[in-house]
């Protein structure tokens, strides 16, 4: 009997955990929200869009699909690259043959 009482709890968090959303003090932040503590308070705050400032201690995280890219002394939301790297294979010879 204990079992059944303890899978039922095991699934009803699971769901909860699936379906809540961040908890922000006595708010609950919306899907496009993280939440940031300011002092004694928290706040739920947009995540960075692209250009925006990140890597900050009072701002969100890029939103989805945006990466914090160092620029210098501040960091901006970017697209990831999409370039792919070429590389050029070089052979260097490994014995010397000396000339005749």
């Amino acid at each position: 009997m204990n079992s059944f009482y303890l899978t039922c709890f095991i699934v009803v968090l699971g769901i909860a955990m699936v379906s809540c959303q961040q908890e922000c003090g006595r708010r609950t932040c919306n899907e496009n929200e993280c939440c940031i503590q300011m002092g004694m308070f928290n706040r739920c705050r947009p995540y960075q869009k692209e250009n925006r400032l990140c890597g900050m201690r009072l701002l969100c995280d890029c939103e989805q699909g945006l990466e914090c890219v160092n620029q210098g002394r501040l960091s901006r939301c970017k697209r990831p690259s999409t370039t792919e790297e070429t590389t050029t294979e070089t052979t260097v010879p490994t014995e010397v043959t000396p000339e005749e």
